[in-house]
């Protein structure tokens, strides 16, 4: 599957120069080309989880890319616009679902592929960490396949100091228990996108990401559910 990241990596890079309203109206039609291409991919990447997760077959493209405008009305940062493209895929929801799913982010300096789940809620949260600590051995089996750390090199930082409240302080693996996400992450070079098999390349990475994903929804699910 061809993507065409030159048009979405100049235009972002543009944007990025010009974050304004102004300009971003005289090249509207272009950022249409751009999220055109964006969701042509997007497509396809759906198609392509849902081979292997069937939890995928069903969600929707415009579920899952975000939206470029920034909502500017807490921070004191007023750019109007991301100078970044995003898309989470994940049943229930797209990027408003609660479960864990594929992430890709396409950003001049900053692109990287990820998934699992961030920033879940208290409580999903609580139940991850009980979840490991009960299953260890097994969350160890899919995080240290060698395929899985070849390309995740870990999560997304922003953890505990120390041990959550509720569990032994001197459990051998407690740094896991500390994570406020488990969302894997696979930084990627801007010239990564620049390979016609980028996109297979993305596939490749879900698909070693999917029995981790299945580890995290087997626990959300059940949290959901009560």
């Amino acid at each position: 599957m061809y993507m065409n990241t030159s048009l979405i990596y100049d235009f972002l890079v543009k944007l990025s120069a010009n974050n304004n309203r102004e300009w971003f109206h005289r090249h509207k039609s272009e950022y249409e080309e751009v999220k055109n291409e964006v969701e042509k991919a997007v497509l396809w990447l759906i198609n392509q989880i849902s081979l292997f997760d069937d939890d995928i077959k069903n969600v929707e493209v415009r579920h899952c890319v975000f939206r470029l405008y920034r909502d500017t009305r807490f921070s004191p940062d007023k750019t109007p616009y991301k100078n970044h493209i995003g898309a989470y895929i994940a049943a229930a929801g797209g990027r408003k679902s609660e479960r864990a799913g594929y992430y890709i982010h396409i950003c001049p300096g900053d692109s990287f592929i990820s998934g699992g789940v961030y920033s879940p809620q208290p409580h999903v949260l609580k139940a991850l960490r009980e979840a490991i600590y009960h299953n260890i051995d097994e969350y160890l089996a899919i995080v240290n396949r060698q395929e899985h750390k070849q390309y995740f090199t870990g999560f997304f930082s922003d953890s505990l100091k120390t041990v959550p409240r509720g569990f032994p302080k001197d459990f051998e693996h407690a740094d896991l228990l500390k994570c406020r996400h488990y969302a894997p992450y696979s930084p990627v070079p801007d010239d990564f996108w620049k390979n016609p098999d980028c996109l297979e390349e993305v596939a490749k990475r879900f698909k070693i990401l999917h029995p981790f994903n299945r580890f995290m929804n087997y626990t959300i699910d059940e949290c959901l559910d009560n």
